[in-house]
């Protein structure tokens, strides 16, 4: 744990807020955050990763999904006894447009915690700085949004456009 803590922290201090990396490095960032934080929550905490093969070399802000990640395990994992699930998707948009689609996603508190998840979805500082950075990079082409999930808690969804999102060649 000590090991991933340091390779965290030193990627983290490389990773400069104005550069976009590819889809595949960021997941590989994101891994060694929850890797740190199954430590915490053992079994607890259960997570899936699906990137899709079209998906793996768009380019995103570098450290857009640790917050997002985060915010489900502050607001939900955390608050349930017996802990829960982050699933984890970059996908091609579900629009024409050809950008590309980030979901952060979990299974919510257990019904009896409910009442403890603070605030209104979308009212963390995680998510209005994520917001911030989608508009400094994008403008208003960027979008962040949030969804009941699948799993039963939130889905945070990011929409990249196309043209801030190629392909490395």
């Amino acid at each position: 744990m000590i090991n991933k803590l340091s390779e965290f922290f030193r990627q983290s201090l490389r990773a400069e807020p104005e550069t976009e990396v590819t889809v595949s490095e960021e997941i590989a960032m994101t891994e060694l955050y929850l890797d740190i934080e199954k430590t915490r929550f053992a079994d607890r905490l259960t997570v899936d990763i699906q990137v899709a093969d079209t998906a793996k070399f768009r380019m995103v802000p570098s450290m857009i999904l640790q917050p997002l990640v985060e915010n489900s395990l502050k607001h939900a994992i955390a608050l349930s006894e017996s802990g829960g699930h982050i699933r984890i998707v970059a996908s091609e948009s579900e629009s024409d447009s050809g950008g590309l689609l980030l979901k952060v996603e979990d299974s919510g508190p257990e019904a009896s915690d409910r009442g403890m998840r603070q605030g209104a979805p979308g009212s963390s500082l995680g998510l209005e700085n994520t917001k911030a950075r989608l508009t400094a990079f994008y403008g208003d082409a960027g979008c962040l949004r949030i969804e009941q999930a699948d799993l039963g808690g939130y889905s945070v969804l990011v929409e990249i456009p196309a043209h801030g999102a190629g392909r490395l060649q």
